[in-house]
């Protein structure tokens, strides 16, 4: 598939585990994934932001049911993470 390939072949990602932090709405199929659901991940550092020094992670998968990308990436001002790409946090 696109999405997989398009990041695959990068050496910076890593595929991990990863459980969502709150519910998310996908924008394109309206489906709620739940807080908690377990899912793989590409996991990103953003080079180019820090807060305070502490790295900032992007996180991108795919929506279970439509399976365009979904990304969200982490807060640490707030201690949370961020609806960022095709979803919303409800």
């Amino acid at each position: 598939s696109k999405f997989r390939s398009k990041f695959q072949n990068n050496k910076k990602l890593k595929t991990i585990r990863f459980m969502t932090p709150f519910e998310i709405t996908c924008l394109h199929c309206k489906n709620k994934i739940k807080k908690g659901k377990k899912i793989n991940v590409f996991k990103e550092t953003v080079l180019s932001k820090t807060y305070f020094g502490i790295k900032i992670l992007r996180f991108y998968f795919r929506c279970p049911t439509c399976f365009k990308g979904i990304t969200l990436k982490t807060d640490p001002k707030n201690f949370s993470y961020l609806a960022e790409i095709n979803c919303n946090k409800v």
